[in-house]
């Protein structure tokens, strides 16, 4: 089943940071690589809105979610982490292999102070 936007449950569980209902509809082969009609995967979704926090983040990016997908607007999950000022996300994409996008507000530093030490 999927809403008008290109949601489907999956999304939904997403949303709702039902940890278990994600990894129940991931291993059972929905694909983590989904598109909404604005161009959001479902790690975008998670970063951008906060949902499920970094647990949900972790699964994923470990299921094969694509880390450096953008968006209609050119915005990737990283961008969203630094928008959403979350550091802990965006540290942990950062780790497991997102680009940095120097151009973001806010980003910069982060990735100046990561690439320093």
């Amino acid at each position: 089943m999927v809403s008008g936007n290109g949601n489907n449950l999956l999304w939904n569980a997403v949303w709702g940071g039902e940890i278990e209902i994600v990894k129940f509809l991931v291993e059972n082969g929905v694909d983590v690589n989904l598109r909404d009609v604005y161009g959001e995967t479902l790690l975008i979704d998670a970063v951008k809105w906060d949902r499920g926090g970094i647990e949900v983040v972790e699964f994923l990016v470990q299921s094969g979610a694509e880390i450096n997908a953008v968006d209609n607007e050119g915005r990737s999950a990283f961008y969203y982490a630094i928008w959403g000022e979350n550091p802990e996300i965006a540290q942990y994409l950062l780790d497991a292999g997102s680009e940095c996008h120097c151009g973001i507000s806010g980003a910069a530093e982060f990735c100046s102070c990561e690439e320093g030490g």
